[in-house]
């Protein structure tokens, strides 16, 4: 399999040594999930580490006495679903599908064992979603910001 451009072109595919870039690809499968699908529940284990070929997807979390709020949207070479790389945690936010969406999805198991076994992809893997998380935490704040503001 290949990177899809796309995904090849968004930062977290694009900080990636070519090396690193080689291994994870191997781990690829695609998945596609329907507009308007769930692609999984805030609070639930989820499988799966995904990088967003197409498509959207929104974020949503519970909040007491306010009920469930968007916080974000994803796109295309963005990663979804991070928590499956540190094993059984449960997701932090539930994610549905805005369009029909397409994404190369890791094990997180196989993934967290590669991080494991090769710690030169294991630091470049979790440098680059370091680097996601934080600009997803500044983007989230933000959309917060606006809702409460």
């Amino acid at each position: 399999m290949e990177w899809p451009e796309k995904v090849q072109n968004g930062d977290f595919v694009r900080g990636l040594p070519q090396n690193v870039r080689s291994q994870l690809i191997r781990l690829a499968q695609r998945k596609s999930y329907p507009a308007g699908s769930v692609i999984f529940h805030e609070g639930t284990v989820h499988e799966f580490v995904h990088l967003i070929v197409e498509g959207r997807v929104r974020l949503e979390i519970e909040v007491p006495q306010r009920g469930r709020m968007s916080v974000l949207t994803v796109g295309p070479g963005d990663v979804l679903a991070w928590s499956p790389l540190f094993g059984h945690s449960p997701m932090t936010a539930t994610a549905s599908a805005i369009d029909d969406v397409e994404t190369l999805a890791f094990s997180g198991a196989e993934l967290r064992q590669l991080c494991q076994s090769n710690h030169d992809v294991g630091y470049a893997v979790m440098h680059q979603l370091a680097l996601a998380l934080s600009r997803r935490l500044v983007a989230t704040r933000r959309e917060l910001l606006n809702v409460i503001c």
